[in-house]
């Protein structure tokens, strides 16, 4: 399956899952951003979401997973929410740099231009990380509200 393809079936995975969320919460993501999804979704897709079955166990492919996690981030997390992703993210750039460095130690230079803007992200940065990852207080707000609008 081509990258194209992956990304319009993930496009129609992500539509079938927001017709089973909240609908402010579906209200939240821009009409825009609907529409465009909708003009570019896989019709052949076979996806159907399961309200019964937790979502880890639905076959939602990966890309559809990030689409909704980007939403999440941008749409439906709170600042508590937000300012935690960011560290964890700044985290994760900064873990990913330091093996860079052990693989790759002749780049010492540019290697501590970017560890100084890592520091300076990290200083700006007020929230601490809690101990579980983001990802998965992300998929159990999803089963959450899915769950919610259910009732």
């Amino acid at each position: 399956m081509s990258k194209i393809q992956k990304k319009n079936v993930a496009y129609a995975q992500v539509l079938e899952i927001l017709n089973y969320m909240k609908i402010e919460d579906y209200f939240r993501i821009p009409r825009e951003l609907i529409c465009a999804l909708e003009a570019n979704k896989d019709e052949t897709s076979t996806f159907k979401y399961n309200r019964e079955r937790d979502f880890l166990e639905q076959n939602v492919i990966p890309e559809a997973k990030l689409i909704l996690a980007i939403f999440f981030k941008r749409y439906w997390a709170s600042d508590d929410q937000k300012s935690k992703i960011r560290v964890y993210e700044i985290n994760k750039i900064t873990a990913i740099e330091e093996e860079k460095k052990k693989i790759y130690p002749q780049n010492v230079i540019s290697n501590k231009i970017v560890e100084e803007k890592l520091e300076e992200k990290r200083q700006n940065q007020l929230a601490l990380i809690d101990e579980e990852n983001w990802f998965k207080k992300f998929l159990s707000r999803i089963r959450r509200r899915i769950f919610a609008s259910k009732k």
